[in-house]
């Protein structure tokens, strides 16, 4: 079972339990609804996280030049090769597959990372 799935399985299943055992205790349940707020958050900023470990090992740069609004191109030196080897690693990463049409729009650290939010499969 992929990781980021079985980690919102189990705080599902922690819900489930608290909000059980809370019922009668609004004050409790609102606690946990503010702590729940954070945890995906947490999986999402593990995509963004992911996506840019990525782009600084196919790209070669430090990751301080890796700006979400960065073109990979413009502003990362990345060549035709580059960008095809960088989608690459994004679908092995993310266990997801990116059609040519669809890669040609990803022109952006914050384009890549859109795209890995709406289609990860891991």
């Amino acid at each position: 079972m992929p990781a980021a799935l079985a980690a919102v399985l189990a705080r599902v299943a922690a819900n489930l339990v608290a909000r059980h055992f809370l019922r009668d205790k609004p004050d409790k349940m609102r606690a946990l609804a503010f702590l729940n707020s954070f945890s995906l958050e947490g999986c999402m900023d593990n995509i963004e996280q992911r996506v840019k470990k990525i782009v600084a090992e196919q790209l070669g740069v430090a990751d301080a030049e890796i700006k979400n609004e960065a073109s990979f191109v413009n502003d990362l030196g990345a060549d035709s090769l580059d960008t095809v080897e960088l989608v690459m690693a994004l679908e092995d990463e993310f266990g997801m597959e990116i059609p040519d049409e669809e890669a040609e729009k990803i022109t952006t650290v914050q384009q890549a990372i859109d795209y890995a939010r709406a289609n990860v499969k891991a």
